[in-house]
């Protein structure tokens, strides 16, 4: 997206049913981005998926597809040590 290395809010807005993001722009070292799915419709984080590079990755803390639920948030980091993208928690089905 534009503006990706310096945003910190992220409006996401899937256009149509749920939709899945494999992975995120690498930026640096505990960077933290605030994502927002501003939709009526689910939003999957999906776990360390071959469909985006290595370094953009994501890691969600329970190793499985990250929900997020229409109109919620969750709080994503860059973790260089694993060069991932982590999440802070993780919303239940």
């Amino acid at each position: 997206p534009t503006g990706w290395i310096n945003a910190k809010l992220i409006y996401i807005q899937p256009d149509t049913v749920t939709r899945f993001i494999s992975g995120f722009q690498k930026t640096y070292h505990g960077d933290f981005k605030v994502l927002f799915n501003n939709s009526a419709f689910n939003l999957g984080l999906l776990n360390n998926s071959s469909s985006s590079l290595a370094d953009n990755r994501i890691l969600p803390s329970e190793l499985t597809t990250f929900n997020l639920r229409k109109n919620s948030s969750a709080i994503i980091y860059y973790d260089s040590t694993v060069s991932k993208w982590r999440t802070l928690s993780d919303e239940k089905p």
